[in-house]
């Protein structure tokens, strides 16, 4: 009887579950699955930390948005600036600014895509 445990090669790029190298798809969360080589490419690692920063931005600008909308009505409803209401609009522009400074300075950092030709 063997308690050998099998060879876990690689894990999903999208959940973190661990993979056994002849698996093609995901158990976790049904992606397919994503070559070890693939995965430790640092284009693909850019790639997705440049999106992770992209989605935080588009919320915060959301964010930024509903809080000026909630900020006017209440603004029209009782005829005065609620000034919590305008740190939070304030806080949520310097949150979006701040993201998309980082952004920025992510998409300059690129790496070369095919290092080993250069």
């Amino acid at each position: 009887m063997s308690d050998a445990k099998p060879n876990f090669s690689t894990t999903c790029p999208d959940c973190g579950h661990e993979l056994p190298p002849e698996t093609e798809v995901c158990p976790g969360c049904g992606k397919t699955n994503v070559s070890a080589e693939f995965a430790s490419d640092p284009w693909s690692k850019w790639s997705k930390a440049g999106n992770a920063l992209k989605t935080k931005w588009v919320a915060s600008v959301v964010a930024f948005w509903v809080s000026m909308a909630v900020m006017l009505i209440v603004y029209f409803v009782e005829k005065k600036l609620n000034l919590i209401l305008a740190s939070i609009v304030l806080g949520m522009m310097l949150i979006g600014v701040w993201l998309k400074t980082r952004y920025q300075l992510h998409q300059r950092a690129e790496p070369n895509k095919h290092t080993e030709n250069a």
